[in-house]
C-alpha cells in the first residue's frame, strides 16, 4: 500500500516554493536586518510614492467591499474625494507589522 502522503509532498513543496518567491523583494529594497542580524531602521521607513498610492487604492477597495457586505449606511463607492483622513505607513513598516493602512469617511473610521 502506498503512503497517502507521498502525493501530497510534491504539492506542498511546490506551494512553499511559490510562497518563497512571492516574499522576495527587488534588490533596491533594504533588508529588514543588517549583516549582523540587527534591525535595519532604514528598512522600516523605506517607501515609494507608487507604493503609497497603490496601498491607498487597495485600502479603499477593501473598505468598499466591507461597507457593501455589512450594508453600512455610507455613500458608496468610497473614493479619494470622500475620504476625510487616510494613513498609509511606509512600505517597510507595513511589511513588518502586516498593516497596510486605514481611511476615515464622514461616517466611519
Amino acid at each position: 500500500m502506498k503512503n497517502k502522503y507521498f502525493y501530497f509532498l510534491p504539492v506542498l513543496f511546490a506551494a512553499s516554493l511559490s510562497v518563497a518567491q512571492t516574499n522576495s523583494l527587488p534588490p533596491n529594497v533594504p533588508s529588514q536586518f543588517d549583516i549582523n542580524g540587527r534591525p535595519n531602521m532604514s528598512a522600516i521607513t523605506f517607501t515609494t510614492k507608487a507604493y503609497q498610492e497603490e496601498a491607498l487604492e487597495k485600502v479603499i477597495e477593501e473598505a468598499n467591499q466591507v461597507a457593501k457586505e455589512l450594508q453600512l449606511p455610507n455613500e458608496l463607492p468610497i473614493t479619494k474625494s470622500n475620504i476625510v483622513k487616510s494613513f498609509i505607513p511606509p512600505f517597510g513598516f507595513a511589511r513588518e507589522k502586516e498593516a497596510i493602512g486605514n481611511i476615515t469617511t464622514s461616517n466611519y473610521n
